[in-house]
């Protein structure tokens, strides 16, 4: 192989696939975020390759993203797929097809519709436990929802009074929950086994002010999962307190389910521009 291909990937080709005749892919996926990184070439008569401009992708290819060589309608296509999770379940197609070079992609954008079950609680106060049920319900669908960071704060806010009361907690357990060391940590069940398959906190769980019947509680948000991977459940656990002195009163584990087809629309996708240049990114 020419040095373009060998230095690139050298020993760390995941495949090679064939597009049609002489054009070929090459992929590597590398790093926990399972990044594809592609490199494209025309095999010539002489055994040589020649190095092909990469298609635009509508996505980092990275997880959740992907694309593969398919075949649509018996003609050689590029298929990127992005799962989607917020605000709605579903999955983006990205379509090119290959005839003699690549031609306008199509996108076909499917949507699910969804509900939320409860499917576990953890009580370190049955009454507060009970009564919180719709809130972490509530609680969970905002998150889905949830695209600026606000959803949430409107849920079940506190009173103004009881809000400020708690600001200084709040921020302190958004350093600590969000962002700082308890980021990735179990749900809280009081010496019960859970049974959802992943009961760590993973990925970017939020934080908010709740109330219920006169009292003020703080909510952690988040998805089961594996560091950064938001893999399982969504997880939500109640705290009571002050500062340092945070405690778990109560968790919840609430299951996410699609409940049937939303939507399916066709469009033609605009790539990613490069803001430097102006010109689609590759």
């Amino acid at each position: 192989m020419k040095p373009f291909l060998e230095a690139d990937f050298r020993d760390q080709i995941y495949e090679v696939q064939q597009i049609t005749g002489p054009v070929w892919r090459a992929v590597r996926v590398a790093g926990t975020a399972h990044c594809q990184t592609e490199r494209f070439f025309s095999m010539r008569r002489d055994g040589e390759l020649s190095p092909i401009d990469a298609p635009v992708a509508f996505a980092d290819l990275c997880w959740p993203s992907s694309r593969r060589i398919g075949t649509v309608s018996g003609t050689s296509a590029l298929i990127e797929q992005e799962i989607k999770v917020h605000p709605q379940l579903g999955v983006d197609v990205e379509i090119t097809p290959w005839t003699n070079g690549e031609l306008k992609t199509c996108q076909v954008a499917i949507r699910f519709d969804d509900a939320f079950h409860l499917t576990e609680r953890f009580c370190a106060d049955p009454s507060v436990c009970v009564a919180a049920e719709p809130i972490a319900l509530k609680l969970a669908e905002a998150l889905a929802r949830d695209d600026d960071g606000t959803t949430m704060a409107t849920v079940a806010p506190p009173p103004p009074q009881q809000a400020k009361a708690l600001a200084a907690a709040l921020v302190k357990a958004k350093e600590d929950f969000e962002n700082g060391q308890f980021a990735y940590t179990e749900l809280p069940t009081f010496g019960a086994k859970p049974s959802t398959k992943y009961s760590v906190y993973g990925g970017s769980p939020r934080v908010t002010l709740i109330a219920l019947d006169g009292h003020s509680f703080i909510a952690r948000v988040g998805i089961g999962g594996i560091g950064w991977r938001e893999l399982g459940d969504y997880l939500i656990t109640l705290y009571t307190g002050d500062g340092d002195d945070l405690g778990p009163i109560a968790s919840y584990v609430v299951e996410r389910k699609n409940i049937g087809l939303r939507s399916v629309t066709t469009s033609v996708p605009k790539p990613p521009i490069d803001n430097r240049s102006g010109a689609p990114l590759r």
